[in-house]
């Protein structure tokens, strides 16, 4: 059976990618800065943790969230 796709998965990690690359600007006072490698593994296992819970997230992912909270 064909999951029905909502989203186009491209675009939303797009803009994860631009959002978890803008944190650098503010994390980098704290000596924390994220590769591109990084925020692509990010996005993967968010994907990943996501689509084998069944759940959808809406807004901005909560690692963006964590991340403004923590610095």
């Amino acid at each position: 059976m064909k999951e029905l796709e909502l989203f186009n998965g491209a675009l939303l990690s797009n803009v994860s990618k631009n959002e978890l690359s803008a944190l650098n600007e503010h994390t980098a006072i704290y000596g924390l800065m994220l590769t591109e490698n990084d925020v692509r593994a990010l996005i993967e296992a968010r994907n990943d943790c996501l689509s084998s819970c069944g759940r959808v997230e809406f807004g901005k992912p909560i690692f963006i969230k964590l991340a403004k909270t923590i610095c």
